[in-house]
């Protein structure tokens, strides 16, 4: 059950008892003219009451206010009856009462407590009189707690005019960081290349309106937005969507989308990982509510969600990403042309290419591979790589990144680095 909240002015309610489930009355005719009421027997106009918040001395302090006699509440420990009704508009000392709040299984009730004539009001099972007991010092019992079931709205037809949250007392229940994915971008080429990140998820998201003081219709529709956090402060967040059901716990998602763009080294990979915060969290509002007539009122209550926010970006580079890599044999050498071969998953790959420029007089027999894929194991590639005194190194990409002259007496020594185009075939 929620914290008790005290009613606001101009709020009606009736005042029942936790054990005799009577609500107390007050009318003009009848005998009792003042008294308690089963509950469960209907809402009557004379069972409604409301506050009027004492001032100065009697700070802190409350008159209940029937609706039809105008009549207070009093109660004395000097004369009978004890516990009863009166005009005058709270000019007695023992007209002033004020909360004691339950806790534990009494969460959500009060005891009504006149401080001038230290006594606490009493409804019991199985009577219809108000009585009190003594209160500073003595034994709290079940049968002085109180408490309040307010006015339903569509009995004063009234409707929700617009809800204010109360920000600055929201409150973060929990907080859990979740991933919402994963991405790896990769940089095959020889050269620094801008990779385009772009991600799109949902995260799920619940609200519901609680009530502390009153309730307005279940299904009722209250339009705005609701709270969320953005740089650890709470706000509306009016993106979602701006009609809720009062009295109803709703599920919806949250779609979040980033695009930006992210510079790679060559032959090197970046991880993206994209979190939330998900938690739940309350925050307090305030309903104005209005009927046809103008009549306006306000109820209290607490917002209650799951919610999700701080979209983060982690983003780890990872260079000198690693080729696959086989050594072959060159098979076959003429100026500028060779051929090369080489054995990967059991299957020959063939390479038949040209040398730019001209590596000149070496001696090569073996030959190093370096490729992404086998898929560019076929057909025409450009190649960058570098020829020397015992072997070529290919490194099979989009197109050649690297030349350089020979050295000025033509020899290879230790390699010279050489680019040029060829044909893979398959034996």
């Amino acid at each position: 059950m929620a914290e008790f909240q005290t009613p606001p002015e101009g709020v009606a309610f009736r005042i029942i008892g936790n054990v005799s489930g009577r609500a107390i009355y007050s009318r003009v005719t009848g005998d009792p003219v003042f008294g308690a009421v089963l509950a469960s027997s209907g809402p009557s106009k004379e069972s409604y009451w409301s506050l009027i918040k004492g001032t100065g001395s009697k700070d802190g302090l409350f008159l209940f206010k029937n609706r039809v006699t105008g009549k207070v509440l009093y109660s004395r420990s000097s004369a009978k009856p004890y516990v009863w009704h009166v005009d005058g508009g709270g000019r007695y000392f023992d007209n002033w009462f004020k909360f004691v709040p339950g806790t534990g299984v009494n969460a959500g009730m009060a005891r009504l407590v006149a401080p001038s004539t230290d006594t606490v009001l009493v409804s019991r099972a199985n009577t219809d009189e108000i009585a009190n007991h003594p209160y500073a010092g003595y034994k709290v019992y079940s049968d002085q707690w109180f408490k309040f079931e307010y006015e339903k709205v569509e009995q004063v037809e009234m409707t929700i005019e617009r809800v204010d949250f109360n920000l600055d007392h929201g409150k973060i229940i929990s907080s859990t960081p979740r991933q919402l994915s994963s991405q790896t971008l990769a940089n095959n080429t020889n050269s620094e290349t801008e990779l385009r990140f772009s991600m799109s998820a949902s995260q799920d998201q619940t609200s519901s309106f609680e009530y502390t003081t009153g309730s307005p219709s279940v299904g009722a529709i209250i339009k705005g937005g609701i709270p969320t956090l953005s740089e650890d402060e709470f706000r509306v967040d009016t993106s979602i969507r701006q009609k809720w059901t009062y009295g109803k716990s709703e599920t919806f998602k949250k779609t979040y989308t980033a695009k930006f763009p992210i510079e790679a080294a060559s032959h090197s990979s970046v991880l993206v990982v994209s979190t939330v915060n998900v938690g739940e969290l309350e925050v307090p509002y305030t309903l104005h509510l209005k009927s046809e007539t103008g009549t306006k009122a306000q109820k209290q209550g607490i917002w209650r969600g799951l919610s999700s926010w701080d979209l983060r970006h982690s983003i780890t580079h990872v260079v000198g990403l690693d080729k696959p890599t086989v050594t072959g044999s060159i098979i076959s050498l003429n100026g500028s042309k060779f051929v090369a071969t080489f054995i990967i998953d059991e299957l020959q790959y063939i390479y038949s290419g040209s040398m730019n420029p001209t590596p000149g007089e070496f001696s090569v027999t073996t030959a190093t591979l370096k490729y992404t894929s086998k898929q560019q194991l076929t057909g025409t590639r450009w190649y960058t790589g570098q020829v020397g005194i015992s072997k070529v190194t290919l490194n099979i990409g989009n197109g050649p990144v690297a030349s350089g002259p020979l050295p000025d007496d033509g020899r290879i020594d230790p390699a010279s680095t050489v680019s040029g185009t060829g044909t893979w075939t398959t034996a």
